[in-house]
């Protein structure tokens, strides 16, 4: 390895090459090792090694990484309120309002959608989330990396990791954290893409949730189960539909199998930068694919789940 010869988990030294990613910020970047190792079986980006100085990069996480310059147009808010409403059945069904907390919960819009008999923490490691935070009405910030927290131990209810668990450079240390302030009759909710899902293994180095570059860690049912047992909870359920996910995950990853920039339709939607604006007859053939492209991902989305090798791990767990 570049920098490193043992698992930063385990500790193992029983690693190997595993496949290469695309950089989707600089396609014209070298590819990026990702590694796996024999002994613990979790999947490791060897951009962990080269962001080591910093937790969370500023430059992986800069302003509209979230996406909010292109929030407010109607279509964006559609598939909002969409997802947000499959989020909360995935994670909050039949759970009474009380305390929660969204650790790594970006700009908010997850604890924004909840309902008011929601009393709404939330924790962003990187500037432009938590600048964003402050202006989110009714969400307060906890930081969880302060010694203070110490004072509000057992305090929570529900705590959840969407999509965030991954950008986590230490996640035993996380868990860790998280269980000295959930309740003994508390739930968490982690959510990480399956790296052992049909789509990842189908489309390995241009696989859409690969993010090689801010998604350290790259989880199996086998590993998240692991990592959970080893910090002493107990795994209660692990889902892997998701609509939100799996559709656009296929579409996308299909559409990075063509000959232009990595990951477009998404910068499109999101109003990030684009690299190598492709000319106009281009991007009709471009859309043109998608719509074609799109059903197919809805009926494999279905598929990839019944087969239990959807695109991502919604995991419940509980304290031991």
């Amino acid at each position: 390895m570049s920098s490193w010869d043992h698992c930063l988990l385990c500790g193992a030294k029983q690693i190997k090459p595993f496949l290469e990613g695309v950089n989707a910020d600089d396609p014209r970047a070298p590819l990026i090792p990702i590694y796996l190792c024999q002994q613990c079986g979790i999947i490791i980006s060897a951009a962990i090694c080269q962001s080591a100085a910093q937790n969370f990069p500023e430059q992986n996480y800069k302003n509209n990484y979230y996406g909010e310059a292109a929030a407010g147009r109607p279509l964006n808010r559609l598939f909002n309120a969409l997802f947000q409403t499959e989020r909360q059945q995935t994670s909050l069904a039949r759970v009474k309002p009380g305390k929660i907390l969204d650790v790594g919960c970006g700009d908010g819009t997850f604890l924004s959608y909840l309902p008011p008999l929601w009393k709404k923490f939330g924790y962003e490691p990187s500037p432009c989330g938590q600048a964003i935070l402050k202006n989110r009405e009714g969400i307060h910030f906890f930081d969880l990396a302060s010694p203070e927290k110490s004072a509000q131990e057992q305090s929570f209810d529900v705590i959840t990791l969407w999509q965030s668990l991954e950008h986590m450079p230490d996640p035993q240390n996380t868990l860790n954290a998280i269980k000295n302030i959930l309740k003994n009759t508390g739930i968490l909710f982690i959510s990480v893409p399956n790296c052992g899902s049909l789509q990842a293994k189908i489309f390995r180095g241009r696989w859409f949730h690969l993010d090689p570059t801010r998604h350290y860690w790259h989880y199996t049912p086998k590993t998240i189960t692991r990592l959970l047992e080893n910090a002493g909870y107990h795994v209660v359920t692990i889902r892997t539909l998701s609509f939100e996910y799996g559709v656009f995950g296929w579409l996308q990853s299909f559409l990075n199998l063509l000959p232009i920039e990595i990951n477009l339709f998404y910068k499109i939607l999101k109003s990030r930068k684009v690299v190598r604006p492709p000319s106009k007859i281009v991007f009709c053939i471009y859309l043109a694919a998608a719509v074609i492209l799109l059903p197919l991902s809805l009926a494999l989305t279905l598929f990839e789940a019944l087969i239990l090798r959807g695109s991502v791990l919604n995991v419940k767990a509980v304290l031991r």
